[in-house]
């Protein structure tokens, strides 16, 4: 395979784990609800 579709796919990987923690930390924390994906972004 050639080495940036491995880094596609290990980005892609780390984006998906980043999205699953930030969605568990906003069921933990109200304050983070509603500012969703602009939180996502703004926080890389």
């Amino acid at each position: 395979m050639p080495l940036w579709i491995i880094a596609i796919v290990v980005f892609a990987g780390g984006s998906i784990g980043y999205a699953l923690g930030l969605k568990k930390r906003m069921e933990d924390n109200p304050k983070l609800q509603g500012k969703g994906l602009r939180v996502l972004f703004s926080n890389k």
